[in-house]
Parts: C-alpha cells; sequence; structure tokens
C-alpha cells in the first residue's frame, strides 16, 4: 500500500502510527504543513525505509506565516517531496488568495530550478488559479486529477512532456462542489 498524503504529525501518536507502517511494509508520503514541522517529521521518520516527508507550508497558513516562505525554498533542496502547498479559496481563507498564489507560484518555481520534485498540492476552492500557475510555471508530469467533471476540460490544456511522463490526465468526480485535488507524482518512490 501506498499513502501519498498522509499528516504524520497531526496524529495524537505518531510513533504507533510509523511502526505500523513500517511493519506492514507501507510506502508513506508525509506531507507537512510548515518548515518547523518537516523538520520534525524528518528526525521522527530517521531510519525509516519506506517513509519520505515532503516540506511544504499549506496554502491554510500562508496569511500568519508567509515570512518562512524561503525556508520552504531552501528546505526543497533536501528533499524530493514538496508538499502540502497550494492554494485555498474557502470562505475562511479567501482574504489571502492573492498571497497564497505568490507563495504558490514561488514555490513551483523553485521546483523546476530544482527539478525532479514530487508534489502534493492543495486546490479547495481554487481550481482554477491552481491550473493557472501550474501552466504558468510549465508543470509537466501530472500523475492524477480528482475533482469535479466540470475541471475536466480545463486539466487538459496541462502540457505534456512526452516520454517517461503521463500521457493522459485521469479525471474523477470528487463530489458537487467545486473543491478538488490536484496531486503531482511521479512513477517510482
Amino acid at each position: 500500500m501506498i499513502d501519498t498524503h498522509c499528516h504524520l504529525d497531526l496524529y495524537p501518536k505518531p510513533g504507533p502510527v510509523i511502526a505500523e507502517a513500517d511493519k506492514r511494509g507501507m510506502f508513506v508520503i508525509a506531507v507537512t504543513t510548515t518548515p518547523k514541522a518537516f523538520l520534525g517529521n524528518m528526525r521522527m521518520i530517521e531510519g525509516r525505509k519506506r517513509i519520505r516527508v515532503a516540506v511544504g507550508l499549506h496554502p491554510e497558513l500562508v496569511a500568519e506565516r508567509h515570512r518562512e516562505v524561503e525556508d520552504v525554498c531552501q528546505l526543497m533542496a533536501k528533499t524530493k517531496y514538496v508538499g502540502e502547498i497550494g492554494i485555498d479559496g474557502s470562505p475562511p481563507h479567501k482574504s489571502s488568495i492573492k498571497l497564497q498564489t505568490e507563495v504558490f507560484s514561488r514555490f513551483l518555481t523553485r521546483a523546476s530550478e530544482l527539478g525532479g520534485k514530487i508534489l502534493s498540492i492543495h486546490s479547495r476552492g481554487a481550481a482554477a488559479l491552481v491550473l493557472d500557475e501550474i501552466e504558468r510555471n510549465g508543470m509537466e508530469r501530472c500523475r492524477s486529477f480528482i475533482g469535479s467533471v466540470a475541471r475536466n476540460s480545463r486539466s487538459n490544456v496541462l502540457p505534456n512532456s512526452g516520454a517517461g511522463s503521463v500521457s493522459d490526465l485521469r479525471c474523477f468526480e470528487a463530489g458537487k462542489d467545486e473543491s478538488f485535488l490536484l496531486r503531482c507524482l511521479a512513477i517510482g518512490f
């Protein structure tokens, strides 16, 4: 089993969860919400062969923690995995959407500069903005698209890099609202 989006540090007792994942031979990508959480997760999973930690700054936290953007960008050099990043357009976070978009663009630019990154992208209530930024930043390898059928045709505009990339985006209904999740994953761990 592979879990590509697990908030290990948000479990009340992450130690037993990590031990159980190890016991079952699970592969886990532990996404984080802040650079500090990334560093804590790295310590927690030390020596684990099937758990990887992604560095991120959750879009719900961008308004209050945007000063940590460059910390995330520096830490990207220490991991292949980036997340959770993105844009949240839900009512409680709509007021910071411009800042979230700037931060998300910065993360995409940095990931492109470093190359070879696997991203987990949050896009609640901000599907069009997320797709705009992905297109603007030349994202080429999208493994899966989960969202409303209404977004299916828009997702097809994402470029395909050819050899080694997925030839199409698979679209799935996620509910009647416009929230969806876009995850960009590479094949392999």
